[in-house]
């Protein structure tokens, strides 16, 4: 057993007996991960803030969040001041829509709608690529009391049906350019009582002829209850199932919008302009561009869709402050030949966000732009309107996704006992703050399943470290469990993305009788680049065909008698937990198992016994590995556990390596914002199983 893995014989060994009342292990030993070089010390009350009850709040001032405050006019209180200033440009063509036009156009709008008999109640979906019409529109719609929906106008036909019909839309706004696939869907779209197109189109009101109208019918004021009236509808990811419509309201989006605008997060000024690439559909553009760019009056450039040259001509040309991105877009940043070619010199800032980022992506970012250009890292999701967690200006820690927002808290749950836990445990990320969604539409269940005692429980796992800074690590949906293990699918990822011929990887759970899941990649290569299969698997597994692992630092041996439960359900899962949640696992032994604990053998005994007749296990945590072996006759169990560091050649544990398999695409299924669409690769894989 011990040849096959290749564990090295060691000559010097520490051992560490447990007791039932006390067993710890020296901190220097083990690493923990921490931060350096702080640029600011805890006082009391951030001691206060990082400790109480497990519970995490902002380093950064609250904010008195209004609670009757409309957003449209929150949005245009300001815009009398700078009529002038341009507040729109049509990348594509170059046009340009001041604060003073696009609020005439809003009131036209708005007033010709409600001539048309729409107003609160009704359900207004957009279904179009960025332009500053759809901003236009958007405005209307919301200030005359509608609810906005906003659908990808990428969806396939039957998708676009169900997003139509789920939503009870009755005006359907959309562009030109998808007038035959709109056609196609509106015989089976029963509740849509007109449409209106971006442009024109045969048969369809045009926003133009609109446009026309005098504004006399806008509303200056409609009954409207900001907590609790739904201002728009965007739609979860559907990373794990079909996209559910998000209720925001407006109360919930103005408080988004005031936590942002602290200098230390966001920061919008006056003359800022951003490049608005993102979907507009999605809700980091919707929040983070438009509306916080209107409030402040920044100029926003819209961009139909990404295009690696247009990109990279329009920052020349319109000269952005900020850019806003997914991780698709920052690897072309980080590693295209044509990026440097263009000029950069105007943008100051990266907030980049929506899917989880890879390590190697933003150190060649980092290698490229040097600090010419600020990265901050942030984390949101549909249901928390901007976001709960972003990278402040003080003190940026790239690889976590910042701290927690104003006016808001999170917590670390633990996925078995439901408490709150501290630094460096790995559990739920849940989050509570006025920034949170009304519900789900037409979706109870799954609403009281994901918000608990105003608590939004988001389904990824993470933790945070000694300063407060969430660190997340993958989602509880997407975790692969081999033999009761749990492999984090980005942790592999991320490794696959350091070979020289990989693009793009995507890592799923492949059932399996015996281990229940294996690990199964699939890879794009790099263009002009080949690799097989095995040479992947092996990148995983390490150059060497046994794997090797340092000589142990730890060795505890332990014996006892179980009455209650037998070794799989009590020690197994014990283990398990322990060795996740806890680099000190030895001072979990005493308090989770019962039963006397003693030196049952030394290091040289353990090793010539015949392990082949034990149960065994490992788990690699933070670059050490965890052997553990039981033996039992009856009610006797004996636990051995060896505590080794992974040599330099093992890039990771035998349990997550690729014995799932390796299979080459020419894409990974991706939402819009970058997310990896692993339910796909799962229903695929099997179909052909």
């Amino acid at each position: 057993m011990f040849r096959r893995t290749g564990l090295i014989h060691p000559s010097v060994y520490r051992l560490v007996t447990t007791t039932p009342t006390r067993c710890r292990l020296n901190s220097r030993d083990l690493h923990t991960p921490s931060s350096s070089n702080k640029r600011y010390a805890k006082t009391s009350n951030e001691q206060e803030r990082l400790t109480e009850k497990h519970i995490i709040r902002s380093p950064i001032q609250n904010y008195d969040i209004p609670e009757s405050q409309f957003l449209p006019h929150y949005l245009m209180e300001n815009w009398h001041k700078f009529p002038n200033k341009t507040a729109l440009i049509n990348g594509e063509t170059g046009v340009k829509m001041t604060y003073g036009e696009l609020q005439t156009q809003t009131i036209k709008l708005g007033s010709a709608m409600r001539r048309l008999g729409f107003g609160k109640g009704d359900v207004m979906t957009i279904i179009s690529p960025n332009c500053p019409e759809f901003c236009v529109v958007y405005l209307a719609g919301t200030a005359i009391g509608m609810t906005v929906s906003c659908i990808n106008h990428n969806y396939a036909q039957r998708e676009l049906e169900h997003a139509i019909n789920y939503s009870e839309t009755t005006l359907l706004v959309f562009s030109p350019l998808l007038s035959e696939l709109i056609n196609g869907c509106l015989p089976r779209c029963h509740t849509v009582k007109r449409t209106i197109v971006l442009g024109n189109a045969p048969a369809h009101q045009s926003l133009a002829d609109l446009l026309q109208d005098d504004g006399k019918d806008f509303p200056e004021n409609i009954s409207y209850n900001s907590k609790e009236d739904i201002l728009t509808m965007p739609y979860s990811s559907g990373t794990s199932g079909p996209p559910k419509g998000v209720m925001l309201t407006s109360y919930s989006i103005v408080a988004s919008i005031i936590q942002g605008s602290n200098p230390d997060i966001l920061n919008t000024q006056h003359d800022d302009t951003y490049l608005c690439v993102l979907p507009l559909s999605h809700v980091f553009a919707l929040c983070v561009l438009m509306f916080i760019g209107f409030r402040y009056g920044a100029t926003i450039v819209t961009m139909a869709k990404f295009d690696p040259v247009s990109f990279v001509a329009y920052v020349q040309k319109y000269r952005p402050t900020r850019l806003h991105i997914v991780p698709p877009i920052m690897q072309f940043l980080a590693t295209h030949p044509i990026v440097e070619k263009y000029d950069f010199s105007s943008v100051e800032e990266c907030i980049f966000g929506a899917a989880p980022t890879p390590k190697i992506i933003l150190e060649q970012f980092q290698q490229r732009f040097g600090d010419k250009i600020s990265l901050r890292h942030g984390y949101g999701m549909t249901e928390l309107s901007i976001g709960s967690h972003i990278n402040p200006r003080f003190y940026r820690k790239l690889h976590t996704a910042g701290v927690v927002l104003p006016n808001t808290q999170f917590k670390i749950r633990d996925l078995k006992t439901t408490q709150s836990l501290p630094a460096y445990k790995e559990g739920e990320i849940c989050v509570k703050g006025p920034q949170l969604m009304k519900g789900y539409f037409k979706n109870e269940i799954a609403t009281s399943e994901i918000i608990i005692d105003g608590w939004l429980h988001t389904g990824d796992v993470g933790y945070y470290d000694e300063d407060g800074y969430a660190v997340i690590t993958d989602r509880i949906k997407e975790l692969i469990k081999v033999k009761g293990l749990q492999v984090a699918p980005a942790e592999l990822e991320n490794l696959l993305l350091t070979h020289p011929a990989v693009q793009d990887v995507a890592v799923i759970g492949k059932p399996d009788d015996m281990a229940g899941e294996l690990p199964r990649a699939y890879v794009v290569l790099k263009s002009g680049i080949k690799a097989t299969e095995k040479e992947i698997a092996n990148y995983v597994k390490g150059d060497s065909d046994d794997v090797v692992y340092n000589c142990p630092s730890y060795l505890v041996v332990c014996e006892g008698r179980f009455t209650s439960f037998g070794v799989d359900k009590g020690c197994c899962g014990w283990f398990q937990k322990v060795c996740e949640f806890s680099m000190r696992f030895t001072e979990e032994m005493g308090k989770s198992m019962m039963g006397p604990y003693y030196v049952v053998g030394t290091l040289d005994s353990i090793w010539q016994s015949d392990i082949s007749m034990m149960t065994w296990t490992c788990v690699e945590v933070d670059g050490c590995v965890m052997f553990v072996f039981f033996g039992t006759d009856k009610y006797e169990l004996t636990l051995c556990v060896i505590v080794c560091s992974l040599n330099s050649e093992e890039k990771a544990a035998p349990y997550k390596q690729l014995k799932g398999g390796v299979e080459f695409r020419q894409e990974i299924p991706k939402s819009a914002s970058g997310k990896i669409l692993r339910r796909i690769l799962r229903d695929e894989l099997s179909q052909t199983s």
